[in-house]
């Protein structure tokens, strides 16, 4: 180990050292907001996808949910101006 420098002192402890214990988990058939506010609530940026027997499925980040949201966002936003322009399909 590198002596004297604090910062390169965590390169040198183990995962198993430093990791969260007490995993939030979230299911599949979850809504994008839920996992939203559970990364809220939680101060956390991701949550690992489970199913019912807790096998890993996957990983949903905050910026995957931003990514959605965005376009989500976007969509709205161009219909709207649609309507404003009186081309909005009924």
């Amino acid at each position: 180990m590198i002596e004297g420098n604090t910062e390169l002192h965590v390169v040198y402890k183990k995962v198993q050292n430093i990791m969260h214990r007490g995993v939030i988990t979230i299911h599949p058939d979850a809504y994008a907001s839920e996992a939203a506010t559970m990364m809220v609530n939680n101060r956390i940026g991701a949550l690992p996808v489970v199913d019912k027997d807790n096998h890993l499925l996957g990983i949903i980040s905050a910026t995957d949910i931003l990514r959605v949201f965005s376009k989500i966002e976007k969509a709205s936003e161009s219909r709207s101006k649609r309507i404003e322009k009186g081309t909005a399909h009924k």
